[in-house]
């Protein structure tokens, strides 16, 4: 019960970290993608992810606590640079009970097919490969929110809890020492420290405790995500992508390794490590020496005792030298 118990959870919080929402995709191909230098191109560029970014503050609001106090209000969001007045004012138009962590997204898709119409973007087919970095980015943070909504039943790990704690209360019993009086076999105890029982408690209190921890990758304490800190990252990152590091590639010059065989260089310390290539585990195998030909025949399971010995089959074998 404790192994599937924390299998669970562990599957549970290595998914939520691969779905949790790293911008680089969009960054790289908005600023392919959506060509030009001027100051309208620009502001698509750095609106289009600054959008998406927005949308993932939304929804990390509302499922981590950390987050949740340094944006308290969407007035806070404002003040931070990741919505605009005018911006809040559209999204405060929409009203309605359910949550509104899509607005950003077709914000950001809709950007995309204007660019297309003026021709920043060059290609229908460019623009289909932005939009879908901006759908699998919303899908993982759509997921997240699912995995927020319906978490791990409260009576699962109940109820791991107390059949571990109530394992431990039985061997505290169980495994005693009892020396009767009217015992007829009389032995000394030669075991004074229960050594396999300790052993137990540690491993599995620990297995549990472990498990306990991960329940909540979006809490607050040292273990758990660092939302913010991933919001910093995506936010500096992304608007750098596209800005400052748009259409800036180095020039074009021969490469040192032009016209010579490659010879990988190490440091002097690190040259004295042995390196295992990437080889399989019977490519070294060698034939004996003494064999000098092979000869190749079809497979035994395949032939047709009416035909074993006729021209044909005899065409069909083939004797191979072999070269050590």
């Amino acid at each position: 019960m404790l192994g599937f118990f924390v299998t669970a959870v562990v599957n549970r919080w290595t998914y939520l970290y691969q779905i949790i929402g790293f911008i680089d995709n969009i960054g790289l191909m908005t600023a392919e993608y959506v060509r030009g230098r001027s100051e309208l191109a620009r502001m698509y560029r750095r609106n289009i992810v600054r959008y998406c970014e927005l949308a993932q503050v939304l929804v990390f609001r509302d499922i981590s606590m950390r987050t949740r106090r340094r944006f308290p209000t969407l007035d806070t969001v404002v003040a931070a640079g990741f919505m605009m007045p005018h911006e809040k004012e559209r999204f405060d138009e929409i009203q309605y009970r359910y949550s509104k962590y899509w607005v950003p997204f077709q914000w950001a898709l809709a950007l995309t097919y204007d660019a297309r119409k003026r021709g920043l973007i060059e290609s229908d087919y460019y623009q289909v490969v932005v939009q879908e970095e901006i759908k699998k980015f919303r899908t993982g943070l759509a997921w997240i929110c699912n995995y927020d909504w319906v978490p791990i039943p409260i009576m699962y790990p109940q109820l791991v809890c107390l059949a571990v704690h109530t394992y431990f209360i039985v061997c505290l019993l169980a495994r005693q020492y009892i020396i009767s009086e009217n015992s007829n076999k009389k032995t000394e105890v030669d075991l004074y420290f229960p050594i396999m029982s300790t052993l137990q408690f540690i491993f599995y209190m620990g297995w549990m405790k472990v498990a306990e921890a991960m329940l909540n990758p979006f809490g607050e304490d040292d273990d758990d995500f660092e939302c913010n800190a991933l919001i910093d990252r995506n936010i500096t990152m992304v608007l750098m992508m596209v800005d400052q590091g748009y259409d800036r590639p180095p020039d074009l010059k021969r490469d040192p390794f032009w016209d010579e065989e490659v010879e990988p260089l190490y440091s002097e310390e690190s040259a004295k490590i042995p390196n295992n290539q990437l080889k399989g585990s019977v490519s070294e195998v060698r034939l004996p020496e003494h064999v000098q030909e092979i000869r190749m025949v079809p497979h035994y399971d395949d032939r047709d005792p009416l035909i074993s010995n006729s021209p044909t089959l005899r065409r069909r074998v083939s004797v191979v030298p072999v070269n050590q």
